[in-house]
């Protein structure tokens, strides 16, 4: 990042988070929990746990902590707190839903002649750079994730490219997701208690009963995405 090499350590965030959870009233973390932070209770489909983890207030506290050279985190912590506020840049770039950006955040915003591009090409160069190193060994990885990182924003950067040659102003990428097609097949294998894995006949049937039934529910309870506020066909 910025032509240093960073190490950053999950151990530093669950010193921080053990440090913090018993202040109480003064908890300056109200919304973590331990499924946001121990690896044993985390729970991995919930997008909005790691939205709050690698959030804007939990990188610069820590980044506040190792400057006050306090004795809950090292010194070794600021690479972790470095990739934390990145990836917080980086959600809030795909999370923008806002035609112009505000003073505090020039990325959480409609893509336009905004800061996005110069933002995703540094992005690409800190992503393709990391790799994951296992707990006690040198063996180092890569898992789909970084590649798919890599995939979504140049794929973000190719579709603009095409609409703002058609004339297009700007494009609010919030509203750029796949969440209605998500809540669409959760209604299909949802519809006769447990359609999972269901043939081309039964998923014609499922349409059918789900359009004249006006979709039942707009999603499902443990649907892991925001209603798409549809009302019905």
């Amino acid at each position: 990042m910025g032509g240093v090499k960073q190490k950053a350590s999950w151990t530093y965030l669950i010193q921080l988070y053990e440090w913090d959870k018993p202040r109480g009233y003064f908890s300056t973390f109200t919304k973590l929990t331990d499924a946001h932070v121990l690896p044993s209770k985390i729970n991995k489909m919930k997008v909005s746990c790691c939205a709050q983890v690698f959030g804007n207030s939990v990188g610069k506290f820590m980044q506040c902590l190792i400057d006050a050279e306090s004795s809950v985190l090292p010194k070794e912590a600021e690479g972790t707190a470095k990739l934390f506020l990145f990836l917080n840049k980086l959600f809030d770039s795909f999370n923008g839903v806002n035609r112009a950006p505000s003073e505090e955040n020039q990325l959480k915003c409609a893509i336009s002649t905004s800061a996005h591009k110069v933002f995703w090409h540094e992005a690409i160069s800190v992503i393709t750079s990391m790799k994951f190193q296992e707990r006690g060994t040198e063996k180092l990885s890569r898992p789909p994730s970084l590649k798919n990182w890599v995939w979504t924003i140049r794929g973000m950067q190719y579709i603009w490219d095409k609409l703002s040659a058609n004339g297009w102003q700007y494009l609010i990428p919030r509203h750029f997701n796949q969440d209605a097609i998500e809540n669409f097949f959760s209604c299909i294998r949802a519809h006769g208690v447990r359609n999972v894995n269901p043939m081309c006949t039964s998923f014609i049937t499922s349409f059918k009963t789900l359009t004249l039934n006006n979709f039942c529910s707009p999603k499902s309870i443990s649907a892991n995405c925001e209603d798409d506020l549809s009302t019905g066909a």
